[in-house]
């Protein structure tokens, strides 16, 4: 298993002697085998990545497929795939990692989903500046209205399509309400602030209101993700948020 992980990632005599030595501490202080973990550690290296980030990457690997139950080419497409998303370093992989655990524990969902789902929205999601406890909170209002996984990701993805495309002046027209998408810098909102204004704008609205404001706005798979937001509310997705980022209780 070794072996491999020399011959994709090139690693000199002193780089590979240190991930020997780590495959053997983690397969002696986790689940996995010493041999498991030299097989995260070559799925690492054919990613891409360079020997001190799989060093880095590898004991965040093993946690993720533990507490999602995946295979490890699975969580690592999930682990590098978002660091990626989001611009993160190898080093946040513990905190990535805390927070997929958090977010599927605190919503009706589970890692395996979350991680589709962010493939289709993280993306969309790091261009409005969300962070990814941001995005799995929206994630996690998804799976508890029933969108997950991919629909959930590509709900995400229409959401942001609208949004971009119907706002003038950098804002949406919610019935007499006009909803900022944009800050007075130019700058995109997070999909939560946005939603939470739509759901003020809405108060007081009967369901035809309702229904003819957000649909001048949101579209067939949008709408769906703006009505999962709004049938639970913003008080449960700033919950959920909080829980997340409160990760370690």
């Amino acid at each position: 298993s070794m072996s491999k992980v020399r011959a994709i990632s090139g690693a000199t005599s002193n780089e590979f002697e240190k991930m020997r030595e780590l495959a053997k501490d983690l397969g002696a202080t986790t689940a996995h085998s010493a041999s498991a973990a030299a097989d995260g550690m070559t799925i690492l290296a054919a990613s891409g990545m360079e020997v001190n980030d799989i060093l880095e990457t590898t004991p965040d690997l093993l946690s993720l497929a533990s507490a999602a139950g995946l295979d490890l080419e699975s969580s690592a497409s999930i682990l590098t795939g978002t660091l990626a998303q989001f611009n993160l370093s190898a080093k946040e992989g513990t905190m990535v990692t805390d927070v997929f655990a958090k977010a599927a524990s605190s919503a009706n969902t589970n890692v395996g989903e979350l991680g589709e789902a962010m493939t289709y929205a993280g993306g969309d999601a790091a261009n409005m500046g969300m962070d990814i406890q941001q995005t799995n909170a929206i994630l996690g209002i998804f799976a508890n209205a029933n969108l997950r996984g991919g629909r959930a990701g590509t709900t995400f993805s229409a959401m942001f399509k609208d949004l971009t495309s119907k706002a003038k002046n950098g804002a949406i027209q919610i019935g007499k309400s006009s909803v900022a998408v944009y800050d007075a810098a130019g700058n995109i909102r997070d999909m939560g602030s946005i939603l939470s204004d739509v759901e003020s704008a809405t108060k007081g609205m009967t369901d035809a209101q309702r229904d003819a404001a957000l649909q001048a706005i949101f579209q067939g798979q949008s709408m769906r993700g703006v009505n999962a937001f709004l049938s639970q509310g913003a008080e449960k997705y700033k919950e959920l948020e909080s829980a997340i980022y409160d990760r370690q209780n």
